[in-house]
C-alpha cells in the first residue's frame, strides 16, 4: 500500500512552484498524490487530472466564503487521511501546516521557493505579518523545510530558521523534453526567417520588473552601438511588440538590432534550440529554471548573479553583476566572440547539458523528495 501525500499549494497557475509540484506528482510513482489548490485549477490542474491525480480546488476568496472553504479543507483531511502533508509556499505552509497539526499529522513538510524576504516584496504590513508568522510556526509545525535553492536555504537560516530542519532539493529539469535538437533549431529558424548561420540570442521569461528587462534593453543598446549583427528573440507572457511597455523600452533605447517578440509560447524547447545564447538578466531569483532548461538543450546560458544562477551556470565565466547593463553587455559581447571557436563552443554546449543531467535532472529531484518522505 503506497503512502498518501497530500499537497497544498496557493494556486496551480503558470509558475515555478506549480510546475515543480506537477512534475513531482506525475513522475513520482512510489506514493499516491492528492493536490489541494487554495485557488482555481489554473494551468496545471487539468494536466494533473489527466495524469490521474486527484485535485481539490477550493477557490479561496475574500469574505464569508473563506469560512466555508476552511470547513471543506477540514473535510478533505478527514476523508483522505494522508500520512504525509507537503505544502508549497508561505500561505499554504501556514494554513496547511496548522490544519495538519490539528489532525495530529506529524509528517509535515514545507516548501520555500524564494531567496530572501526582500525578493518577496514584503512592503505591506500584511506581507510582513505573514512572514513573521511563518518564521514563528517553522519552529513547531514542519518536520522538514525544503528549499528549491541554496540561496533560499542560506538566507532563511540567516534570519532565524532552524538549520537542522532545512533541506535543499533543486528543481528538476526534464532532460528528455529539453534536449539538443538540430532539426528543431533548423525548422524554427526557417519559420522565423533566420538563417542557420546568424547569431541569435534570446531571453525566455514573462515581462516583470524582477526579470530585468529594463537593464537588458539598456545592454542591447550597447550592443546596437557596437554594430553587432545579431537577432534577439523574446518569448514569455506579455513579451509582444505591441505591448506599450515593450514599445517604450524599444523607443527609449533607440535599438537598431533585429528584435523578434514571440509572446507566450508552448514550444520553449524549440526556442532554446533555435538560439545560440540564452540571457537571463534578472534582478532577483531563487532557482531560475530557464537557465537550466537552456543548458539542458545544449544552449550556452549567461546570467546575472542572482539566486542560484552561479551554481547552475556552466562556469563562472557565464555570470556577471546584476543590475549593470554595461557588465551584461560586456558578457554578451565576450560570449558572441567565443562562438567563433567551434571546438571550444561545442565543448561548452556539451558541458552545459552534462551539468544539468548530473546535478539538476527531474529524476534526481523526484528521488530526493521520495527519500525525505520515506525517512520520515
Amino acid at each position: 500500500m503506497k503512502s498518501k501525500v497530500l499537497h497544498i499549494i496557493t494556486s496551480l497557475n503558470d509558475g515555478g512552484a506549480e510546475g515543480t509540484l506537477a512534475k513531482l506528482c506525475i513522475g513520482c510513482k512510489n506514493f499516491n498524490h492528492i493536490v489541494i489548490s487554495m485557488s482555481g485549477m489554473g494551468k496545471y490542474g487539468p494536466l494533473l487530472e489527466n495524469a490521474g491525480v486527484k485535485i481539490y480546488s477550493l477557490n479561496f476568496d475574500k469574505g464569508f466564503k473563506n469560512y466555508i472553504n476552511i470547513f471543506t479543507l477540514f473535510t478533505i483531511f478527514r476523508n483522505e487521511k494522508p500520512s504525509i502533508v507537503q505544502t508549497w509556499m508561505y500561505h499554504a505552509d501556514i494554513l496547511g501546516g496548522c490544519v495538519a497539526k490539528l489532525f495530529r499529522i506529524s509528517n509535515i513538510f514545507w516548501n520555500i521557493r524564494h531567496a530572501t524576504y526582500k525578493e518577496k516584496g514584503l512592503k505591506s504590513k500584511k506581507h510582513k505579518f505573514i512572514a513573521h508568522i511563518h518564521l514563528f510556526l517553522s519552529k513547531f509545525i514542519p518536520k522538514k523545510i525544503i528549499c528549491c535553492a541554496k540561496s533560499c536555504y542560506e538566507s532563511h537560516i540567516e534570519i532565524g530558521y532552524c538549520k537542522s530542519k532545512m533541506a535543499i532539493i533543486y528543481n528538476g529539469i526534464d532532460t528528455e523534453k529539453f534536449f539538443y535538437n538540430p532539426l528543431s533549431r533548423e525548422m524554427l529558424r526557417r519559420d522565423l526567417g533566420l538563417s542557420q548561420e546568424k547569431i541569435v540570442i534570446g531571453s525566455i521569461g514573462r515581462l516583470h520588473e524582477n526579470k530585468g528587462q529594463d537593464n537588458l534593453f539598456k545592454s542591447l543598446k550597447i550592443l546596437s552601438d557596437e554594430s553587432i549583427d545579431i537577432a534577439y528573440i523574446f518569448a514569455g507572457t506579455n513579451m509582444q511588440k505591441d505591448n506599450p511597455a515593450i514599445k517604450n523600452l524599444i523607443k527609449s533605447n533607440n535599438l537598431s538590432l533585429e528584435l523578434i517578440f514571440l509572446g507566450k509560447r508552448n514550444d520553449v524547447p524549440a526556442i532554446m534550440n533555435a538560439i545560440d545564447i540564452h540571457v537571463s538578466a534578472s534582478s532577483s531569483e531563487g532557482f531560475p529554471n530557464v537557465i537550466a532548461e537552456a543548458m539542458s538543450c545544449a544552449t550556452v546560458a549567461i546570467s546575472t548573479n542572482v539566486g542560484d544562477s552561479k551554481y547552475i551556470a556552466e562556469s563562472n565565466q557565464c555570470i556577471c553583476k546584476a543590475n549593470s547593463p554595461s557588465e551584461l553587455a560586456r558578457l554578451m559581447l565576450t560570449t558572441i566572440k567565443e562562438k567563433n571557436n567551434k571546438k571550444f563552443w561545442d565543448e561548452r554546449k556539451f558541458n552545459s547539458r552534462k551539468k544539468i543531467i548530473d546535478n539538476f535532472s527531474l529524476e534526481k529531484m523526484i528521488n530526493s523528495y521520495e527519500q525525505i518522505w520515506m525517512n520520515c
